[in-house]
């Protein structure tokens, strides 16, 4: 993930906005992190994160911005298509401490004033965004970032990649990576591959290992509590678990006092993980040749 982590005392952050959640797990989004990326796939990436509240749940919204260098009051069309260099697009997540949810934008609108020689960005936004048939809605979204800090890494330095086979048959090269701690002690590197067109999927790996291991070769097991892989396919309906295989570590982030990882989380896996459906029937997605480097 690209990060600039905390606001600084150099940077100013103010993002507000009205969350209508199906669930009802949100209402409300106040913004107290952010963090910055001139380039991901052709486009400038924008994320503002929540605190972490009391449950350990926090929320996000990034803002995928069309490259065109400097503009002021320009508006820009929501939609889904990442792929569109005019068009901008947004995710709104909801994350607790095992799980993430993306709510991808399918319609909405930017306002947005860009100037990367004061590092200032203005804007307003409202997107409608749905996950596997449920909606969330988003509006009166308001965002002034003056001072931010652009980090120096890309997409190939922060990379998660493996053959996919079994329920799912594809090729996973993550286009999101993230690194952070989760409640129990774990470190949870996490990466998001997906396309809007022409063929719509989109997938996630998380690795969650214990913040107490050294580097070095760990068995997956569905028995774990030490070493856990999660593959989860949001166009289908199961969270599939790791229950065999192999992670060798390589690398590991230094763990501040808070927890916060810093560094990078890198090796090699290969993993078999199931599902079981109301029914009762096992589904399996196995992952060959995988590596990751996750750096925050």
């Amino acid at each position: 993930m690209s990060t600039s982590g905390k606001t600084s005392t150099s940077t100013s952050l103010k993002c507000k906005a009205t969350i209508d959640d199906e669930q009802e797990d949100h209402d409300s989004f106040t913004g107290a992190h952010y963090s910055t990326d001139l380039d991901v796939q052709h486009k400038v990436r924008i994320k503002i994160y929540t605190e972490i509240d009391a449950q350990r749940r926090f929320q996000e919204i990034s803002l995928y911005i069309p490259k065109d260098g400097n503009v002021t009051d320009k508006t820009y069309n929501i939609t889904q298509h990442f792929n569109n260099p005019s068009d901008a697009n947004a995710i709104w997540s909801k994350s607790n401490s095992s799980a993430q949810v993306n709510y991808t934008a399918t319609e909405g609108s930017l306002t947005l004033t860009f100037n990367n020689d004061t590092k200032t960005v203005k804007a307003t936004f409202n997107f409608k965004g749905t996950n596997m048939g449920k909606k969330v809605s988003v509006s009166e979204g308001v965002l002034e970032l003056d001072g931010f800090t652009e980090n120096s890494k890309n997409d190939v330095e922060s990379a998660v990649a493996c053959d996919l086979s079994r329920d799912v048959v594809a090729r996973y090269k993550s286009r999101e990576t993230d690194l952070r701690s989760n409640s129990n002690n774990q470190i949870v590197g996490w990466s998001r591959a997906f396309s809007s067109e022409p063929n719509l999927y989109d997938y996630r790996i998380a690795i969650l290992f214990s913040i107490d291991l050294p580097t070095g070769v760990y068995n997956i097991s569905a028995d774990s509590k030490k070493v856990t892989i999660i593959f989860f396919h949001a166009s289908g309906s199961y969270i599939y678990e790791g229950e065999s295989g192999q992670l060798t570590v390589t690398s590991l982030p230094t763990i501040d006092g808070d927890n916060n990882p810093t560094g990078t989380f890198a090796g090699t896996f290969n993993f078999v993980a199931g599902a079981t459906d109301s029914s009762g029937v096992r589904h399996f997605t196995e992952a060959q040749n995988g590596v990751f480097s996750i750096t925050n």
